[in-house]
């Protein structure tokens, strides 16, 4: 049976062991321990499968794996921690060559993030076809009309106008994958 741990380097204690002690004549008792190299354990022993289910880190610090599925993966770290990279010269730091820490989000923030994006590339896009109406729209004194521009101001309903066909272009991109290709 395989196990998926949240961390990386995870050891669970089974049984523990206990020292020999010759004073009294008892003999050591080796322990029973499940380690977890980089998130997973995989065995097939009936009883230590039965401790680990009966483990009260089960389902909290590791779960059954038998779906293949790893829901920890995008959370876990590297095995190998960073290393701080740090120049002295004459007791003074001259330079650190740290590198920057890996931002590592989940599901459901890149989903928000996704949707903050697109929400604000539509507000983008309105101020720009706005600001192009805008400038359509300043005609000399004397005439009413300008060939190629609009005499009156741009209203936002003019905005949304210029923007519907280009939204409904993209979202029909995105509903017919056939179209992408």
């Amino acid at each position: 049976m395989k196990f998926i741990s949240k961390n990386s380097n995870y050891g669970v204690v089974l049984r523990h062991g206990q020292p020999a002690e010759p004073m009294t004549g008892r003999a050591a008792v080796p322990g029973l321990y499940a380690r977890f190299s980089d998130g997973k354990f995989e065995t097939n022993d009936e009883d230590m499968i039965k401790l680990l289910l009966d483990h009260v880190g089960f389902n909290s610090d590791y779960v059954s794996g038998e779906d293949d599925k790893d829901p920890f993966e995008s959370n876990r770290s590297e095995m190998e921690p960073e290393h701080d990279l740090v120049e002295i010269k004459h007791g003074s730091v001259v330079g650190n060559q740290n590198p920057k820490p890996k931002l590592v989000l989940n599901k459901e923030q890149k989903k928000l993030l996704e949707e903050i994006a697109q929400n604000r590339a539509i507000e983008i896009l309105k101020e720009m076809v706005g600001k192009k109406n805008a400038e359509n729209s300043e005609a000399p004194e004397d005439t009413d009309k300008v060939s190629g521009g609009v005499a009156d101001e741009a209203s936002n309903e003019d905005v949304d106008d210029d923007i519907q066909p280009i939204l409904t272009k993209e979202e029909t991109t995105e509903s017919n994958p056939e179209s992408k290709q």
